[in-house]
């Protein structure tokens, strides 16, 4: 029984960035040569760079083809050969000398450099009549045999998945990588051609960038909404002096949560542009209120602050204990989360302090030389503004009314109304899902033909499925691995590296060049290959949870091939439900094989 294999998967071990060396007019072997001697070594020397896995080709070793004939004559056998290769090709160390008042380390290298230092080894015969490897075998440096093979747009290629370290951050890894490939392409040959397979970080660069322009938007628009309602510009100044001043001292409260600005943390800075203002817009009120009671500026400030400063702190801290034990969730939520819940936790407690400290500052300042409202140069808008405000009041007042004279109809529509929400949830009219669908422009296509299928005719399916991918105008990059056990720009496990498993890992164009959703493009391609003869395809789009399958069914017992037709069952049932497809099934069917029994009789 073989010992079992535990692969342990960490998001950290899925490629930063995946790179692709293609050549047409140069062999397999030669391609992973470039990849191996020249590409690799300039890239595992990048800081941040964990692992640079190489992926297709054809690696070279040294093979020894003995003759029959030679060997029964000098009465060697295979097992004689194989030990004295052992024997000979040592590199062990061997203790230590003292010479001179220096001490020396000894080793013992005795590993052949050429199939020529092998060909001298001797495997048999007498000391005056040694028999040499070289006398029995031929030995020549060879192409191993092809278990797997990898394409990047139809072209033979080799595919380098490159590994940020444990805790780098992932757009500095990539930034350097791509700062080396010019200097990488002044190395390889001028037959060949590196180039960019996936990008990791574009997705995420993509979404941060919609982030920060959405922080951006929401600071013009609450300066506009603030305008519309207090139009006095110095007491909007006031409140919007909280909102960078906040955002800049929570930076550094992140600086020293060691919190990077990433799609989360800046998410959760854009939902506290509201609240940053709750507590100035409160405190500035109030120093309003004095002011117009005849109070000096700086006295206004005081007394206004230290009134509604009670208030204040209930209405921070509400916000606070809602958002803080988000950070405190465990698991890969947790993980998610945690940033999020801190980020806004500590900028809504940052907004306290300012609302304690600078706006009423700035009140005190400002608010002294205001010569009245009518010196306002927005006080002739102000004034209609006022007027549909007014009118607005009325209109809220006499429902108001209404509501309070119907009670029971108010509280009957709010009964159904909260029972009616419960309903959508529970009786799933509301999907729930961890990640929303989201377009990346990145799917895989996973392909597994019958047991048995040589790697030659896995080849000739795959071919045909990259005829049909780029039919569609969408399709930008497609990298195929055949055998390799996995796909080439994700985890590479699963499948056990047999020829009848393969992936093809696919870009789109980017959004911006009228392409189709990404799920639309997936639905046409299902129907496209649905009719590919032999081989069964599943699709996963890439989101931000990853392109893992959303649903797994676990089937468990002590009988093996008990739990492996339970596991058909399964399958079947599965089958048959609408809404469910691109079903895997991991008790994978067994690959015929040829026995060969000895006759211990003729064999003695």
């Amino acid at each position: 029984v073989d010992r079992p294999t535990v692969t342990k998967i960490d998001f950290d071990q899925a490629p930063a960035i995946v790179l692709g060396i293609t050549g047409p007019t140069l062999a397999p072997e030669e391609l992973y040569r470039i990849a191996d001697e020249l590409v690799r070594p300039e890239l595992e020397r990048l800081n941040g760079v964990a692992q640079v896995a190489i992926v297709g080709g054809r690696q070279q070793e040294v093979r020894i083809e003995a003759d029959p004939e030679r060997l029964r004559a000098r009465g060697i056998s295979l097992a004689q050969i194989q030990g004295s290769l052992a024997a000979a090709n040592l590199n062990i160390p061997s203790g230590s000398i003292s010479q001179g008042g220096r001490a020396y380390s000894l080793r013992l290298y005795g590993l052949a450099a050429t199939p020529e230092d092998l060909g001298r080894v001797v495997v048999g015969g007498t000391q005056s009549a040694p028999v040499r490897l070289a006398d029995v075998a031929s030995i020549r440096l060879a192409a191993r045999d092809q278990t797997q093979i990898s394409r990047v747009n139809r072209e033979p290629a080799v595919v380098l998945r490159i590994t940020k370290q444990g805790g780098a951050n992932l757009t500095d890894v990539v930034d350097r990588v791509r700062a080396e490939l010019p200097n990488i392409r002044r190395l390889v040959p001028a037959e060949s051609a590196v180039t960019v397979v996936q990008d990791v970080s574009v997705a995420i660069r993509t979404s941060l960038a919609g982030v920060r322009d959405e922080l951006v938007f929401a600071v013009f628009l609450t300066s506009l909404v603030l305008l519309l309602f207090l139009h006095r510009l110095r007491v909007s100044l006031i409140v919007l002096m909280s909102i960078p001043t906040t955002l800049l001292a929570t930076l550094v409260v992140m600086q020293q949560l060691d919190f990077s600005l990433n799609l989360l943390s800046a998410l959760g800075l854009t939902l506290t542009i509201g609240i940053l203002v709750d507590d100035s817009i409160v405190v500035l009120e109030n120093i309003l209120r004095h002011r117009s009671m005849g109070e000096e500026p700086y006295e206004a400030a005081i007394n206004g602050r230290r009134e509604i400063g009670l208030a204040a702190v209930a209405i921070t801290l509400v916000d606070v204990v809602v958002f803080a034990p988000v950070g405190l969730v465990s698991g890969q939520i947790g993980g998610f989360f945690r940033e999020f819940g801190f980020t806004i936790a500590a900028a809504t407690l940052i907004s306290l302090i300012v609302s304690f400290t600078l706006t009423p500052m700035l009140a005190a300042r400002l608010l002294g030389r205001e010569s009245g409202e009518g010196a306002d140069a927005l006080w002739g808008f102000a004034a209609r503004w006022d007027a549909w405000f007014a009118r607005l009041e009325r209109f809220y007042r006499r429902t108001l009314n209404w509501s309070l004279d119907h009670r029971w109809v108010i509280v009957v529509g709010a009964i159904l109304s909260l029972l009616f929400g419960i309903g959508l949830i529970t009786t799933g009219r509301v999907p729930n899902e961890f990640f929303p669908r989201d377009d990346q422009g990145i799917f895989t296509i996973s392909t597994e033909m019958p047991p048995g299928t040589s790697l030659a005719r896995h080849d000739e399916v795959m071919r045909e499925i990259e005829a049909r991918l780029f039919e569609l105008e969408e399709i930008e990059t497609v990298a195929t691995s055949i055998g390799g056990g996995g796909a080439v720009t994700g985890f590479v496990i699963g499948g056990g590296g047999q020829a009848r498993f393969g992936s093809l890992a696919v870009e789109l164009r980017p959004k911006g060049t009228g392409r189709r959703d990404v799920y639309e493009v997936t639905e046409d391609l299902r129907h496209r290959l649905a009719t590919v003869p032999g081989v069964i395809t599943r699709i996963a789009v890439q989101n931000a949870g990853g392109a893992g399958q959303p649903v797994s069914v676990r089937v468990q017992g002590p009988e093996a091939e008990r739990l492996q037709a339970l596991a058909l069952e399964v399958d079947a049932a599965l089958r048959r439900v609408d809404g469910l497809r691109d079903i895997t099934n991991s008790a994978g069917i067994g690959a015929p094989e040829l026995r060969v029994r000895i006759d211990r009789e003729r064999a003695a």
